[in-house]
């Protein structure tokens, strides 16, 4: 499978703020084109690699959320329907959930599959199951993405403490009132708006085919800052996401590498990117 670069640009090696330096988060666009027909998707594992899993571990230590039942990943028990679109979800789930993962938060969550029509469209390029917030009908809110007994079950496997270093996934027609925020536990560890991302890359506000604005997203998470929750927030509709891709920290007893090597990476700084502590 051919690789498809997409570096738009490359403003700042780390976080505009020096003092963030040693703790930032590492954002940039690369991608491959997905074996599934699902547009883009992390240059680390394609969709199609899913059924090669390895129970916690997935491939290689990458773990894939495709929302298509027919890509689930092996090893892990048969995902949910239960945020599928009444009407046009045929072949699709959320595979994760078999693994653990937990889909909360004060907004709706659907899934649905590509050229059906309703309130969201797919990414860029993607012919299959997509997940958007909200849902039709629903609520607009947050969505929480739970990986804490995904990463549990690592950690008693390995016996040791196992995190996530790696987060990518393929963000479609991105909007201004999009962003995705990652917790470890009550602390937010990175903050990607869609108003700074459409900014660094000149995109427009939910354009739904072009590169600047259909962008296959990867977050790498500087040693200590690994996160056990993500959070979709949408004041708007729609969200679209697809290809979900999470990347544990620890090594794993397969072959091939288990975590992604920064330096072969551009990197890129986002105005968009904070780190803070959450007051409860």
């Amino acid at each position: 499978m051919s690789r498809l670069k997409f570096l738009k640009t490359s403003i700042a090696a780390l976080l505009c703020c020096a003092a963030f330096t040693s703790q930032a988060a590492v954002i940039t666009f690369d991608f491959d084109v997905a074996g599934d027909n699902s547009g883009k998707t992390s240059q680390f594992i394609d969709p199609t690699q899913a059924v090669d899993g390895n129970g916690v571990f997935g491939v290689n230590g990458y773990f894939i959320e495709t929302f298509d039942a027919a890509t689930a990943m092996n090893g892990f028990p048969a995902g949910t329907l239960d945020f599928n679109n009444s009407s046009d979800s045929d072949g699709c789930a959320i595979n994760s959930t078999g693994a653990g993962v937990t889909v909360g938060g004060s907004g709706s969550f659907e899934v649905r599959a590509s050229g059906k029509g309703g309130v969201a469209a797919a990414p860029a390029g993607d012919e299959t199951c997509f997940a958007y917030t909200p849902a039709e009908g629903g609520n607009l809110g947050s969505v929480e993405l739970d990986y804490s007994a995904l990463l549990t079950a690592a950690s008693g496997l390995l016996g040791t403490s196992v995190g996530i270093d790696y987060f990518g996934f393929y963000w479609g027609s991105v909007d201004t009132y999009n962003d995705f925020s990652f917790f470890n536990g009550d602390n937010l560890i990175v903050e990607i708006t869609g108003q700074s991302l459409l900014n660094t890359l000149n995109g427009n506000t939910g354009n739904q085919l072009a590169d600047s604005s259909n962008v296959y997203v990867n977050v790498a998470f500087a040693p200590g800052d690994s996160f056990n929750k993500v959070v979709i927030n949408s004041t708007g509709v729609a969200g679209e996401v697809d290809n979900i891709v999470v990347g544990f920290d620890t090594p794993v007893p397969v072959s091939g590498p288990s975590t992604i090597a920064l330096s072969s990476l551009a990197l890129l700084g986002m105005a968009g990117l904070r780190r803070r502590k959450v007051k409860s």
